[in-house]
């Protein structure tokens, strides 16, 4: 399964990476690092939650899980850890931003932060089929209801997952098996980020299914909605009801 995910997701803006790194190797840039804060430390339980939507508890047995397929195998050239590589991952999940935003959050290179997201969404996707099978989702509300918890949990669901089309089922396996993870946990939904401006109420981003259709490439397939539902309705929904 990890296999597939890394094929599906490893293609996405390869083109863009090379150009840059092309470019830094013919002006010959001098190799910098940016300073990376300890957002581990620096936030309190509350306010970490409502950045990275989950508590410190559950980001670490979440690290626990994936963190040997995060550690590099020496600190050279300032590697980043596993921590970090996760916070990362996190972060792009809750607001949607743009890679070289995070890349900016977190003190990395824009293709730096690409490379981590994928590494670290593949490693949680991975865990679908133990997680999945564990479930335990047993809420009798309507499946929307759970839908609406889960894209507000992380908003890239709702505010739009800047990659291609093929690349989305990834990301939005990993944020089902986090969600899984914290209803196990039985984590309340975090508050919502007064950092992230939204382009309309939640309530109707959750109903409508909205993509800030601005956000996204003109040479991107913009019919992501209808598919991205057919997954979710067709797949999640069976989950659901064999959990009941």
């Amino acid at each position: 399964m990890e296999a597939a995910y890394n094929f599906i997701f490893e293609h996405e803006n390869d083109d863009i990476l090379e150009n840059l790194e092309l470019l830094d190797n013919i002006v010959r840039r001098p190799k910098t690092y940016k300073e990376r804060r300890d957002y581990f430390e620096e936030y309190d339980d509350v306010d970490f939650r409502t950045r990275f939507r989950l508590s410190k508890e559950s980001c670490l047995d979440v690290l626990q899980m994936i963190e040997d397929k995060l550690e590099y195998p020496s600190n050279r050239n300032k590697s980043i850890s596993p921590i970090n590589q996760l916070l990362l991952t996190l972060r792009y999940y809750a607001t949607g931003s743009q890679q070289i935003t995070m890349g900016d959050y977190c003190g990395m290179s824009k293709s730096t932060s690409h490379r981590i997201i994928h590494r670290v969404t593949v490693a949680i996707a991975s865990l679908e089929e133990r997680l999945y099978n564990e479930s335990q989702i047993r809420s009798r509300n309507p499946i929307e209801r759970l839908f609406g918890i889960w894209k507000r949990r992380f908003p890239v669901l709702a505010l739009g997952i800047q990659v291609q089309l093929k690349n989305c089922l990834p990301i939005i396996v990993a944020t089902a098996v986090l969600h899984n993870i914290l209803i196990k946990a039985k984590e309340e939904l975090p508050s919502d980020d007064p950092e992230i401006q939204l382009p309309a109420p939640w309530d109707d981003l959750i109903e409508q299914g909205h993509i800030r259709e601005h956000r996204h490439n003109d040479n991107i397939n913009r019919d992501i909605n209808p598919v991205r539902r057919s997954l979710i309705n067709n797949y999640f929904k069976s989950l659901h009801l064999q959990s009941l």
